[in-house]
């Protein structure tokens, strides 16, 4: 497709190559050159949501893991693509695809409690659950139900939805937002009594993506297939000019640039006042890996190239670099699906359509790999200590922690 930028947008980042061809070796790296700063933004739980905060910072306020040791694995009843959250206390809320949310003691990966949803769904779309302020559990079960589970293991109530919910967004005060396959989306202040709705709009088109709050938390943006849609308080006040296909949610930075991966060969920022495009930076290939951007600045995102970029929200150019395995990838191949999760070092870790996780410092130097041996699409958590939680498709969990 041919897309007319706006006036004064940069064509892409400084790092970024013309084409796939042009792509850096495997093990390349582009080393962070951004200014020092803190990456996260404090929560009143380590790994509340799917993407961590309300803009999809994806970043944790402590260092993850510097080694490939497991300190357990788990196996669940179905794929775990529904990536993990993390409760004040420490416990690790994980959904399988087979429609049940565990609740798991992070220090050995037993189960709490178990809530069976009566059925399988999800695939390959973010479906996590969330943790309120309060402790209540969000979770987009099937069905197309938003159930909430009280930190006992007792479902208080379920909405019903009309289409598969994807990851909740929710403030420090407890305002939520969900939305559904089908294009629905819909304002809630819930708590143990009820979901107690808002607002709701329906957006007239089918939607992979979750949605994201504005840094001042007055305004919501949705990807659906075509671009990104921003409202407020239910009323569609923007949608972005047509992107090629868009499969991934959307991320906000600082000064309110909102990033979106497409299926195309660029990332694009887009202007919070009338989503119009400000930049676009080149990936030379698609993406399925939801962007973040962290409290600095950083908007970090994989490809189907197996490349994990960092750019300036801002302006698009590239920061930072990591090329991981180019082995069985090629134009039409996936290679990083997860999302980006950023701990307070900088360094980065994501997982792969070939089964690979990894673990590469700020520099872009990798610090390990592990060969999970299916396909890695569970967006990653991190918990207060420091371990890394993630998902296999062959329904395994994994804590990799340094100790």
């Amino acid at each position: 497709m041919t897309l007319t930028l706006a006036a004064g947008v940069a064509a892409c980042g400084s790092g970024s190559q013309d084409s796939p061809s042009g792509r850096p070796a495997e093990g390349a790296v582009t080393p962070l050159t951004a200014a020092e700063g803190s990456p996260s933004t404090a929560s009143w739980t380590p790994w509340p949501q799917a993407l961590h905060d309300a803009q999809h910072s994806g970043a944790a306020s402590v260092a993850g893991p510097t080694t490939d040791h497991v300190r357990w694995s788990r196996e669940l009843e179905g794929n775990v693509t529904p990536g993990p959250v993390i409760a004040k206390d420490g416990t690790i809320y994980a959904a399988s695809n087979a429609g049940v949310l565990h609740a798991i003691d992070p220090r050995n990966g037993k189960d709490r409690w178990v809530v069976d949803g009566g059925g399988s769904y999800g695939i390959d779309q973010s479906t996590s659950p969330a943790v309120l302020p309060d402790g209540l559990v969000l979770w987009p079960g099937p069905g197309g139900q938003l159930i909430a589970v009280a930190p006992a293991g007792v479902v208080a109530w379920r909405l019903d939805l009309g289409g598969q919910v994807t990851s909740p967004a929710v403030l420090a005060d407890g305002s939520t937002t969900v939305g559904t396959s089908n294009g629905l989306l819909v304002g809630l202040r819930p708590d143990a009594s009820g979901p107690r709705e808002s607002w709701r709009v329906d957006l007239d088109e089918q939607s992979y993506g979750s949605p994201v709050f504005s840094p001042d938390g007055q305004r919501v943006y949705q990807s659906v297939v075509s671009g990104v849609v921003a409202v407020d308080e239910g009323t569609v006040v923007w949608h972005s000019p047509p992107l090629k296909m868009v499969e991934v949610s959307p991320a906000v930075a600082p000064d309110g640039t909102i990033v979106i991966g497409t299926n195309d060969a660029y990332e694009y920022g887009l202007s919070p006042g009338d989503g119009t495009v400000t930049w676009r930076h080149r990936r030379g290939f698609i993406t399925y890996s939801s962007p973040v951007v962290t409290r600095d600045g950083i908007a970090y995102f994989g490809d189907h190239g197996n490349r994990i970029t960092g750019v300036d929200a801002t302006t698009g150019t590239e920061v930072f670099g990591f090329q991981g395995s180019r082995k069985d990838v090629n134009p039409g191949g996936i290679g990083i699906w997860t999302s980006v999760l950023v701990d307070a070092d900088h360094s980065v870790y994501a997982g792969t359509r070939q089964g690979l996780i990894y673990g590469v410092d700020r520099t872009g130097r990798r610090m390990w790999q592990i060969e999970a041996g299916s396909t890695v699409d569970s967006y990653p958590a991190l918990t207060a200590d420091g371990a890394l939680i993630i998902g296999t498709s062959d329904g395994r969990l994994l804590a990799i922690a340094d100790s």
